[in-house]
């Protein structure tokens, strides 16, 4: 599958089913060239996914999502060369990071083997992805171009995003490495995406310390409160032995910061509690200057919100990328939630410093509706959603893993074989996930493709230019 393909691919997964003229848009090409280019696809992921028409519209019929999730990442980003946006990104911020000085725009165009208009396009891209993360690409006439991030560890999180995919920086750690702490994690209750993630961070620093770049100042509003028993200390251990160089302890609250992305028995209770004291406190004076006219009990929605915000804080300030369940269009169905949201959104994001994710901003909206719709009632209000279609019990699992880890929360989980059993339900979801485009009597339920819930955390999409 050339990138022409795979990007046509990330475009299906990303929305839930588009007409001829939105593929022809996107692509730029007659509608004859896309109905080959669908074609194409679909021998490509025979045994995957299918692309189908109803309606006179497109979507993405999926039928094995560890394979679909496989071919988004994996090994088609290392096999992409630089016709790849992402991965020009990926070697002009590595070149600039091992530099640590000024680097030619010649020197760099001629190694990527492009026109320096294309690369000021690139440097453009990026510099505008850089913000986020505290970093700019500089220039410097008759000099050239240099990387400055005014956070170090915001470099760890660079080359966490655009760079370790596309230089196996996975490598770094050695399998006898990898496989004693991987045991380690397992032996303490640690699960295999957090346990994944730690090795990730590991590789990052290997990385990143013969270059130059250290963590040597605590991370900015990072809550690390993990407990100090024997559990943690034979973790500690574990990740210590991992490198042939002493770390700091910022570095090993760095490598071990997925510990503290969601509710785990390695977090210690006691130490949250003060911090999301503190987070009250930040969040109620929000509400006191909040310009709504609607009856809104800020003290009730933070007792339900509470947990969710001390991890929501603790993924943002790691650019940790969360799955976005629910496309952003759809989040307009709640319009007053939606406002709300925003409010809150921006409050957070100009008192710490930080810019929020769409996939998080997606969570908080359904946690201000809940909480609008549960104003009135003093029992406590479930998350209640609806699966629609012939769907695995493996994948339903995967769902309701996803919510209950956002929300921290006991999930409820309604079946249905087809569109027809779902009307004519009486429940109330709050949310409805379906293998393929459906009609629900409730105009104002986001109705959400189960491909969404798989679409791979963070990724970038995957381009092809012209170079």
């Amino acid at each position: 599958m050339n990138n022409q393909y795979l990007r046509l691919l990330n475009f299906f997964v990303v929305n839930d089913s588009v007409t001829m003229d939105d593929l022809v848009a996107f692509a730029h090409v007659s509608e004859r060239t896309m109905c080959k280019y669908i074609q194409r696809l679909n021998d490509d992921l025979a045994g995957v996914a299918q692309i189908q028409e109803q309606r006179h519209r497109y979507y993405l019929q999926v039928t094995d999502y560890s394979r679909l999730t496989k071919i988004q990442m994996g090994h088609l980003k290392k096999e992409l060369d630089f016709n790849s946006t992402d991965k020009r990104d990926a070697y002009i911020l590595k070149t600039l990071l091992e530099c640590h000085d000024y680097v030619t725009l010649d020197s760099l165009a001629e190694q990527l083997m492009i026109s320096k208009t294309t690369l000021n396009c690139d440097l453009k891209r990026l510099r505008e992805q850089l913000v986020t993360y505290h970093a700019e690409i500089k220039s410097m006439t008759n000099n050239g171009i240099k990387l400055v991030a005014s956070r170090t560890y915001e470099v760890f999180a660079v080359i966490d995003h655009f760079i370790y995919d596309y230089f196996e920086l996975s490598k770094l750690l050695s399998k006898k490495q990898e496989e004693q702490l991987k045991l380690t994690l397992l032996n303490n209750g640690v699960d295999n995406e957090t346990s994944r993630l730690i090795l990730k961070n590991i590789s990052v620093l290997k990385f990143a310390f013969p270059i130059g770049y250290r963590i040597e100042q605590p991370i900015t509003n990072f809550s690390n409160y993990l407990i100090d028993d024997q559990p943690m200390d034979d973790i500690r251990s574990s990740v210590v032995a991992c490198f042939s160089t002493e770390i700091s302890m910022d570095e090993l609250v760095f490598v071990l910061a997925p510990l503290a992305f969601k509710m785990t028995s390695l977090l210690s209770r006691k130490r949250m509690k003060e911090q999301i004291d503190n987070n009250r406190m930040l969040f109620l004076s929000m509400g006191n200057h909040s310009s709504h006219q609607i009856p809104f009990d800020f003290e009730h929605l933070y007792e339900q919100i509470k947990y969710h915000l001390f991890f929501l804080i603790n993924r943002t300030i790691l650019h940790v990328p969360t799955a976005q369940l629910l496309p952003e269009n759809q989040l307009t169905k709640y319009p007053l939630a939606y406002d709300l949201a925003h409010t809150i959104l921006g409050f957070l994001e100009t008192h710490l410093d930080f810019k929020i994710t769409t996939a998080e901003f997606g969570y908080l909206v359904l946690y201000v509706e809940m909480e609008l719709e549960d104003q009135d009632n003093i029992v406590n209000h479930k998350f209640e959603i609806a699966i629609v279609g012939q769907v695995g019990s493996s994948v339903i699992k995967f769902i309701r893993r996803q919510l209950v880890e956002m929300f921290q929360d006991d999930i409820t989980v309604a079946v249905f074989d087809n569109e027809w059993q779902l009307n004519q339900d009486n429940g109330r979801y709050l949310l409805i996930f379906s293998d393929q485009p459906i009609v629900y009597h409730d105009e104002t339920t986001p109705v959400v493709r189960i491909s969404a819930a798989f679409r791979t955390n963070g990724e970038r999409k995957i381009s092809c230019v012209n170079a």
